[in-house]
């Protein structure tokens, strides 16, 4: 499944311009590409592989946001203020992007004025996605918050994901625990009452969501 980014609805000098100044960069699993401390290099365009976008404490608990997949972009917020990044991003798998240097961006965005717009209106999209979640995390209940998420996904997928026994969402249970600050053991309770409603179907590394769940 691959996304239309912010990129690709730019006038085609602004998006060629854009796409000239991109460099290859690969990542390993588990590699870190940038952590809440610092600045990201740049933007990157993912094309093939996925990135876990997160925040964490010393303890070492993590709160995951977000998994970015193809076509999607990582840095953008931190590229329209130019302050150190207010979250985490790892390669959940192998990682192929395509990366615009700081440097070439505020070059770019100089002569450019609709990569300005673009960026302020993917922020935007960022914080709304980040304050539904803290609206799930405080203000509801485990079951409720797990099915706000999992519709989230399912909405977030392309028709072309639905099989006729329903959409297989590539996360792992543990994976659900984060987003929802929960254990593993809470997830698994709350995701066996969904399938036992006949909601979803729990698979290896995914699951396999109804289109029930919907309703």
């Amino acid at each position: 499944m691959t996304f239309m980014s912010w990129i690709d609805t730019l006038p085609l000098e602004t998006r060629s311009a854009i796409k000239s100044a991109m460099q290859p960069r690969i990542f390993a699993r588990g590699a870190l590409i940038f952590n809440r401390a610092e600045s990201p290099e740049g933007l990157f365009v993912i094309d093939q592989g996925t990135a876990s976008f997160f925040v964490d404490s010393e303890t070492g608990n993590r709160l995951l946001l977000r998994i970015i997949r193809p076509g999607e972009i990582i840095g953008e917020t931190v590229a329209l203020d130019g302050r150190p990044a207010p979250i985490s991003v790892e390669a959940r798998s192998d990682l192929n992007t395509r990366f615009v240097p700081a440097a070439r961006l505020t070059r770019l965005r100089r002569t450019h004025r609709a990569i300005e717009a673009a960026l302020a209106i993917a922020a935007s999209g960022n914080l709304r996605r980040l304050l539904t979640a803290l609206e799930e995390l405080v203000l509801m209940p485990l079951p409720q918050r797990t099915l706000s998420r999992l519709r989230q996904l399912v909405r977030e997928s392309t028709t072309a994901g639905w099989r006729e026994d329903g959409l297989l969402l590539d996360l792992r249970q543990a994976e659900l625990a984060e987003m929802l600050g929960v254990s593993r053991q809470a997830i698994n309770t709350v995701l066996g009452s969904f399938q036992r409603q006949g909601l979803l179907e729990r698979r290896f590394g995914h699951i396999l969501c109804k289109r029930a769940l919907l309703h």
